[in-house]
């Protein structure tokens, strides 16, 4: 598969993408080690290189950080991008103690709550709020109001944030992945 380019800010055959995207680790887990497996879905890596190497996409310190820890092929990519990295301006660092402070105030979350703030998903909402990006993550809210851990989403819309899946960010920029050779000769 191979992802067509057509532009700098174009990302597949699809139109020039104003909008950015900040990428949740669990896109980049997620996807290496299910859905495109980068030995069978190069297009895919490339569509994520093409999008963090413009700006379009966003690779919060934090998530970098995160995949860095593991020692595979994903650790190995992630670390190409390094110079691309946005690590958290005062304003994020000052939203972030909000989304912090929310997060433990609501008692549904009491048990959960430090895996949550232990982790990436306040800074990517922390950035979100603060510069207007889009979350890009594979969580699903939980629509139960008695739901007993905090979800990126739900918290994520709690500070005017939107946040979409990983399929609606592929159909959004409409990158063309094309198969190189009949697998089947």
């Amino acid at each position: 598969m191979q992802c067509k380019y057509n532009s700098e800010k174009s990302l597949g055959d699809g139109p020039v993408i104003e909008q950015k995207y900040i990428l949740d680790a669990n896109v980049f887990i997620t996807s290496k080690n299910s859905y495109y497996d980068p030995q069978f879905h190069p297009g895919f890596w490339k569509f994520l290189d093409l999008g963090i190497n413009n700006g379009t996409f966003i690779l919060h310190r934090r998530v970098y950080e995160e995949l860095r820890k593991g020692r595979d092929e994903l650790s190995q990519r992630v670390a190409l991008w390094e110079p691309k990295v946005k690590s958290p301006s005062p304003e994020e660092m000052t939203k972030y103690k909000e989304v912090c402070t929310y997060t433990v105030s609501q008692p549904q979350w009491e048990r959960k709550v430090d895996a949550f703030l232990d982790g990436a998903d306040p800074w990517l909402v922390a950035h979100a709020s603060i510069n207007g990006s889009t979350i890009v993550t594979l969580e699903k809210t939980d629509i139960d109001a008695n739901c007993k851990s905090p979800k990126l989403p739900a918290v994520a819309r709690k500070f005017g944030c939107k946040s979409i899946g990983l399929y609606s960010l592929i159909r959004k920029c409409k990158p063309i992945f094309e198969l190189k050779t009949d697998p089947f000769l």
